[in-house]
């Protein structure tokens, strides 16, 4: 977690070699953020999913 102009929450698993559709979880996430004024995304990098939602203070 990192504070600064915005609230930063970043979360990385191991894919354990399943790709990951946008399912309603994900989907759900980045609609509150946006509502709140953030953003939330995901990506897969070297077997890692990461997913971060950045929010303003």
């Amino acid at each position: 977690m990192a504070v600064g102009a915005d609230l930063v929450l970043t979360v990385c698993n191991a894919t354990g070699g399943v790709a990951a559709p946008e399912s309603r979880g994900l989907s759900g996430m980045r609609l509150r953020a946006r509502l709140a004024g953030g953003t939330c995304g995901w990506e897969e990098t070297g077997g890692t999913w990461r997913v971060e939602a950045r929010l303003p203070l």
